[in-house]
């Protein structure tokens, strides 16, 4: 799936949510105990990524929140919230909301 700057993400619910300082912690839920078991570690700023995916905001609008938080270029914010919101969609941390 190609993500963009008017996507828009929700957290799934399949993903529990665990806060260390300023890291954040995601352990998948497991249905089937054959499963492997996974544990994702997330930065400051992919914390903060976390925190601001709600179903409702674009990817855009996170870009705008991580310009003004961590003081950065509009378009490095943007494609750091690109490549974080990937690999989130790629572990099933998040899901896509409409189009």
């Amino acid at each position: 799936m190609e993500l963009d700057d008017s996507t828009r993400l929700a957290r799934s619910d399949r993903v529990a949510t665990r806060w260390i300082g300023d890291e954040v912690l995601l352990v998948p839920i497991r249905s089937d105990p054959g499963e492997p078991v996974g544990l994702y570690t997330l930065n400051r700023t992919a914390a903060a990524i976390w925190e601001l995916v709600d179903g409702s905001r674009t990817l855009a609008d996170l870009a705008s929140a991580i310009c003004a938080r961590f003081e950065v270029a509009a378009d490095q914010a943007l494609r750091d919230v690109l490549a974080c919101c990937a690999d989130l969609l790629r572990m099933g941390a998040v899901t896509q909301v409409g189009r």
